[in-house]
């Protein structure tokens, strides 16, 4: 017989069942004394073997623990060792060496179970190390025009993988306008947004120049445009002026109307600083700045610790003001023209008699104001009426009483103030204007005035022949406008209805992203796990072998090898659209 004896606490509780089921089958003494055979050993017998099925009968009929076959008189260590390897087939050192490789495997599943407690552990603490993420924050615009909407790019960056982290949430927020970010159909904009990164490690959110009221889509686009080809290399605004000028000629042409509104809107917001300034500097030889202070704030990815910050940047962003100076190269242009001076002079040699010279400066007055298109139009043709007004009236004119210099100066000091785009007509306004200043002042009433029937009526003729051309050629471009629109209208339909497709494609595109990122992860934690879990199970199967190996012969030499597992991958590899990685 073996020298190695078992007990019952050297059974696993797998192999106790097993042992447990062997001896709850057998039928007879018989029975147990044949299958617990060992020649030429002292093993069970027949007597003994009825001594095991009369102690099964007092258990109730059942053994359920293997102490009690071990109480059953006459079966000793020996004994014990020959039913248990009877009913599992293997000997003693092989019992022995399973139960020690199963509390090897227990005490590594536990250390195991341990290190995932500390990894877990010290990933929270890295998470929340404030000098694990830098966030890096930068204007994709160096040198923005006030209204120009400028992308803003904010990556993070991962000190400790040393990449740009995939969703992480964010928190951006400016002292000045307003941001919008968008992903796919989710759309957020104001002074303070919230995102998460992109599978890249970035965010890109758009700064808006706030104005009294917003603009639409297609004005801010058009005004993009229109701003995109003012000269970002002039050191000064008069260096520009060539580009102003062409900016000018875009907000006076008739089809431009989403131009001339958006910079209406700019104009309305900062018309103080534009053109009702006391002090007013000289903008066309030095730029002045707006200022705007983006900050972005890096939040812990797990939801109760979203009030946490854990990184902060900041960028400034100076947009350059081209209005004020515009406003002035655009007012200079009108003065010096000689348009409204021509208008004026000739109206001034044009009339029959002295009180007819007011009504027709005025007339011209009016003519040239109501020429130039749109709010910020009117107040520069304004202002330059009023520059050319004082420049003509400081000249003489001789052939006038000094009754009819007197009116005139008042009437055209008065004027360029009261007269709009809008307003009545050439004759009524003129007409109007120069009664109430005269009723005003006393000085004369134009209504005593003689009248020419005959040219006046001439000129009716003349303007209605004028008038009948113009409304041919307006309807015939109304026409020609009006399917210009339809087909626009078509065309702007099926480029929403792409759009759409498109963002939710995008959005589900980045949902697949993060999980593959999360899933390669956990993928590397799961291989190194594996290396290091069968290399403790190696280092136990050897030291239990020595163990065992040094108990029976007195050596250590023998040792086991387990083949390494190959890491786990993926076969292929995954591209964004567009080709990136």
């Amino acid at each position: 017989m073996a020298e190695i004896y078992l007990t019952p606490g050297d059974i696993s509780a797998s192999d106790t069942r097993i042992v447990l089921a062997f001896l709850n089958a057998m039928q007879s003494a018989e029975e147990i004394a044949a299958r617990v055979e060992i020649p030429n050993e002292l093993d069970i017998g027949v007597r003994l073997g009825q001594r095991i099925l009369d102690a099964r009968e007092q258990l109730g009929g059942r053994f359920s623990d293997l102490q009690q076959l071990m109480e059953v008189p006459l079966i000793g260590p020996e004994r014990f060792t020959e039913v248990v390897t009877e009913a599992l087939d293997k000997s003693a050192l092989d019992i022995l060496s399973r139960r020690s490789r199963s509390r090897e495997l227990s005490e590594i599943a536990a250390v195991s179970s341990q290190i995932d407690v500390l990894r877990a552990s010290l990933k929270e603490l890295e998470v929340l190390n404030p000098n694990r993420y830098r966030i890096e924050i930068k204007s994709l615009d160096s040198t923005p025009y006030l209204g120009e909407v400028i992308p803003v790019r904010i990556r993070v960056w991962d000190r400790h993988t040393r990449k740009y982290k995939a969703n992480m949430p964010l928190t951006i927020e400016t002292n000045w306008g307003n941001l919008r970010w968008s992903r796919g159909l989710q759309v957020k904009q104001g002074a303070v947004i919230h995102g998460r990164t992109s599978v890249s490690g970035e965010l890109v959110v758009e700064l808006y120049t706030p104005t009294v009221e917003p603009l639409t889509v297609p004005q801010q686009t058009e005004l993009s445009l229109a701003l995109g080809k003012l000269s970002h290399q002039a050191e000064v605004p008069s260096q520009a002026r060539q580009n102003f000028q062409e900016l000018t000629a875009k907000y006076q042409h008739p089809l431009n109307v989403d131009l001339r509104k958006a910079m209406d809107i700019h104009y309305k917001s900062r018309q103080d600083r534009v053109a009702e300034s006391i002090n007013s500097p000289s903008s066309v030889y030095q730029w002045t700045y707006e200022q705007a202070l983006v900050r972005a704030y890096a939040h812990p990815r797990e939801a109760q610790e979203q009030n946490t910050v854990i990184s902060l940047s900041t960028l400034v962003v100076e947009y350059r003001d081209w209005l004020s100076p515009w406003y002035d190269v655009y007012k200079n242009d009108l003065v010096e023209s000689q348009s409204l001076q021509t208008g004026l002079n000739e109206a001034l040699n044009f009339s029959d008699d002295e009180q007819g010279v007011v009504g027709h400066m005025v007339s011209s007055l009016h003519s040239f104001i109501a020429h130039q298109n749109g709010l910020l139009g009117a107040r520069v043709g304004q202002q330059a009426g009023k520059e050319v007004v004082t420049r003509m009236l400081s000249q003489d004119p001789q052939f006038l009483s000094s009754g009819t210099k007197e009116t005139l100066y008042t009437v055209l000091n008065q004027a360029p103030g009261t007269i709009t785009p809008a307003s009545k007509g050439s004759v009524g306004i003129a007409n109007e204007v120069a009664i109430d200043v005269g009723r005003n002042t006393g000085l004369f009433d134009i209504v005593d005035a003689d009248i020419n029937f005959d040219q006046l009526t001439s000129r009716i003729e003349a303007f209605n022949s004028n008038y009948q051309n113009f409304t041919s050629e307006y309807t015939q471009f109304n026409d020609d406008f009006a399917a210009f629109n339809q087909e626009y209208q078509a065309f702007n339909t099926d480029y929403q209805a792409f759009n759409t497709n498109y963002a939710d494609f995008s959005s589900q595109y980045g949902t697949w992203q993060n999980d593959y990122v999360d899933f390669q992860d956990s993928l590397a934690d799961f291989n190194v796990a594996k290396d290091q879990l069968i290399q403790n199970v190696t280092v136990g199967v050897n030291d239990a072998l020595r163990n065992v190996e040094a108990t029976i012969t007195g050596t250590t030499g023998t040792s086991v090898a387990i083949d390494p597992i190959e890491n786990v991958t993926i076969g292929r590899n995954i591209h964004r659209p567009g080709g990136g990685g």
